[in-house]
């Protein structure tokens, strides 16, 4: 399906931000909703759970949040074998046809383009593979033409769940700074740009 290429306007993407979570234990679901709360709830974001998403989905927004654990051997979780696996096959189709159009500047024409995405990568440290799904999601998704909004964050439990949730704080927080910073910009955009004319001064009083 050639859909799954073609890169949506700026202009028609959606302006709520999307939060996508998977999640083997329920952690990461946890952390989505409170990301969501502090985002302003349902008016300013979309909260999925990973396994009902697409690639469209990714395209038709403007800023991605993804929060997500590693399982087992580096995979993702059960809800993100889907669009992992469709993420990986769409990255080597993109690869190959964007080769077969000799297209010169080709981040443009990559589906991703335009989609900023920040990840918040859930696993532990005492394994090997620790966070490793996250990390590999970032580089697939920055290869369809995705920009990081932030650098992925790795969030440990090796620790214990309190010290993980402070991680997670910290990675909320900055996400929380970068939406209130849109906000504002966008606002400023908004506003008139034609100065309003001066009052007229009214005398004080009149000659006799």
């Amino acid at each position: 399906d050639n859909d799954e290429l073609r890169r949506v306007p700026d202009e028609e993407k959606e302006e709520k931000a999307l939060i996508i979570y998977a999640s083997q234990t329920g952690t990461s679901k946890m952390f989505a909703k409170s990301l969501s709360k502090s985002l302003g709830g349902e008016t300013c974001c979309v909260v999925r759970n990973m396994k009902s998403i697409g690639i469209k989905d990714l395209a038709m927004h403007k800023r991605v949040y993804i929060i997500s654990s590693t399982f087992g051997y580096g995979r993702p979780p059960r809800d993100g074998e889907l669009l992992y696996s469709q993420v990986q096959l769409e990255a080597m189709r993109c690869k190959e046809n964007l080769e077969d159009l000799s297209i010169d500047d080709e981040e443009v024409e990559k589906p991703l383009a335009g989609t900023s995405v920040a990840i918040a990568a859930l696993g532990s440290s005492a394994f090997r593979d620790f966070a490793k799904f996250g990390l590999n999601l970032t580089d697939e998704l920055v290869s369809l033409g995705a920009s990081t909004a932030l650098k992925t964050t790795t969030v440990d439990a090796k620790n214990g769940k309190s010290e993980q949730k402070q991680m997670f704080q910290k990675w909320e927080s900055a996400i929380v700074q970068m939406e209130k910073e849109r906000q504002m910009k966008k606002e400023r955009t908004m506003l008139p740009t034609t100065r309003r004319q001066p009052s007229k001064m009214i005398p004080s009083s009149k000659a006799a």
